[in-house]
């Protein structure tokens, strides 16, 4: 009788194979693959993806210098161009002076008085935030400097995608002239967050809450821009919301590029309009700081940019 490699006769005289001891090594292998990559995929899909609340990197101090030195150059500059849809600010009456807290912390140099207070609101992932922050950023470069400032991306969802500007969540700014208080009420990670469908940044949105609910409306406010984002107040004295120029002129554009721009405003439109917002920002505090410092104040491109407020 034939011998048969991994096969023995049965009862009936039939030959039966034999499953080889390796075989069923394979395959026990197999099937515990599976269960662990099923256990995996199971985890993977039913835990809670946790997310960065704010992903962007601060600015480096080269940035921060190169605006800072590109904000007082500018001042030689045409200090009002033809911008389309140029935000102009607010002015209210009879309010009482927006001062900042006990100045010991950020603006060590000026003791601990009060001074008058500028307040952003704004959000990580709104395009019209991002272009705001750049002529915001120029403006108060003339009048103190930031030691903390993160670089921001507006949310690829929103109309106008991808503009480069700056978050001012955790910030730190430095004035003998002004106290900066800025916040942004969200970020750029998306959420189920019903209000903008962006992950809250929580602490800082409850400082200047009561501030927006009670200026960002009518009658301070026209009531077709009534909660628009970002929101600018400079002391009580002159609000701005909305847009401060076209944010689409900074689409495609980086900050070597926007930095450059602002520094030689003849040889691109978003360089005159990040200016020319600038400027105006410049002049509306310039009013409550008592026309100080002087070499801003005074220059001729802030007198210009006066006459349009």
């Amino acid at each position: 009788m034939l011998n048969y490699l991994f096969m023995e006769p049965d009862t009936l005289g039939h030959v039966r194979r034999k499953v080889p001891t390796a075989l069923i090594t394979w395959i026990v292998i197999v099937v515990v693959g599976i269960v662990a990559l099923s256990l995996i995929g199971f985890k993977l899909f039913t835990s809670p993806i946790v997310t960065k609340v704010n992903p962007f990197p601060s600015a480096s101090p080269h940035t921060l210098s190169s605006i800072g030195n590109a904000s007082i150059s500018s001042l030689n500059n045409t200090g009002a161009y033809e911008v389309a849809d140029l935000g102009i600010p607010t002015a209210l009456n009879n309010q009482a002076v927006l001062t900042g807290r006990s100045t010991g912390g950020q603006n060590a140099t000026a003791g601990s008085r009060q001074l008058p207070e500028v307040a952003f609101v704004g959000s990580e992932y709104c395009p019209y935030c991002a272009a705001a922050s750049w002529p915001l950023v120029v403006a108060l470069s003339r009048f103190g400097s930031f030691k903390k400032l993160n670089i921001a991306t507006s949310s690829s969802s929103e109309i106008f995608s991808g503009i480069n500007g700056f978050s001012f969540y955790m910030t730190s700014y430095s004035s003998k002239y002004i106290y900066f208080d800025g916040t942004e009420e969200a970020s750029s990670v998306p959420s189920s967050n019903p209000y903008s469908g962006f992950t809250p940044l929580g602490k800082p949105v409850t400082a200047l809450m009561s501030l927006i609910m009670h200026y960002d409306q009518p009658p301070f406010i026209n009531s077709a821009k009534a909660g628009e984002l970002p929101f600018i107040d400079i002391a009580n004295k002159s609000i701005l919301n909305g847009a401060l120029f076209p944010a689409e002129l900074l689409q495609g554009k980086g900050y070597g590029t926007l930095i450059y721009d602002i520094a030689h405003p003849s040889h691109s439109y978003a360089g005159q309009a990040i200016l020319t917002a600038a400027n105006v920002l410049t002049a509306s505090i310039c009013t409550i700081t008592g026309n100080a410092p002087e070499n801003v104040c005074d220059s001729t491109a802030i007198h210009q940019a006066s006459a349009l407020l």
